[in-house]
């Protein structure tokens, strides 16, 4: 094959991928829960880029420690069964004995104390706000109600900074605006940070910041709504999950 029929294969399936993109609709699956594939969808037959966008007005975001369970290796699911949340994925990195690496707060409680790595940053919700800061920036006080550490930043105020080489599975978060949220979770999908990046700056999400969590073998995600359902368990044991749940109405 020459570089012509090369060239023209390649724009005839950006072509398609992009009349897909724009034709696609998120999907209700909860109050403030809306859900996207955002693979291409000539691959969705075996891989996904699972995309949960989420309102902070009406669901929260709480961690779940492995040993604030029965299980000493409990399954995503089992993360997600503890709190009857519909919606869990892996948390953030940890070492060979199942201890967080990195700050974890939830429910305003600080349950691993803040590392010092220059390229993580830190993803925190305080007074319904998601904001994600560099490590070096960040500061903690009693009114983040949910953070965790991790990295590296991927979309630093909708730019793109220098990213490591190689493919993975992914999980990453990404703030919208202040008051709204994206969980991304990619199955049978490797992708590179810098791939991974340029689509959560893409206008089906138009992330302001986002932030890689724990991937490859840690990557896991359950969601099981009325409607809809995912099992993805992963290959790792992993320390922590994220939970979304109905956010308390006052």
């Amino acid at each position: 094959m020459n570089r012509q029929s090369i060239f023209i294969k390649f724009i005839a399936l950006f072509t398609i991928f992009f009349i897909n993109s724009c034709f696609a609709q998120w999907k209700n699956v909860a109050p403030g829960i809306v859900y996207q594939d955002l693979a291409p969808f000539y691959l969705k037959k075996w891989s996904h880029i699972h995309t949960f966008k989420i309102d902070l007005n009406l669901q929260k975001l709480k961690l779940v420690r492995h040993n604030d369970l029965e299980q000493k290796f409990p399954s995503i699911e089992q993360y997600a069964e503890s709190n009857q949340a519909p919606l869990a994925i892996n948390g953030g990195f940890f070492d060979n004995n199942q201890k967080p690496l990195g700050l974890r707060v939830s429910d305003y409680k600080i349950s691993n104390t803040f590392k010092s790595i220059s390229w993580w940053g830190v993803f925190s919700i305080k007074n319904l706000s998601a904001a994600i800061t560099s490590a070096r920036l960040f500061q903690s006080n009693k009114e983040i109600e949910f953070a965790i550490q991790a990295g590296p930043r991927l979309v630093i105020n909708r730019h793109i900074p220098s990213l490591r080489p190689g493919y993975a599975e992914r999980t990453a978060l990404c703030v919208i605006s202040p008051h709204e949220i994206a969980i991304i979770i990619t199955q049978y999908f490797p992708i590179s940070l810098s791939q991974l990046a340029k689509l959560l700056i893409d206008q089906s999400l138009n992330c302001q910041d986002a932030l890689n969590l724990d991937g490859g073998s840690s990557t896991q995600l359950f969601a099981k709504f009325s409607n809809f359902f995912i099992h993805m368990p992963g290959l790792a044991s992993v320390s922590d999950a994220i939970v979304v749940l109905p956010r308390e109405r006052h």
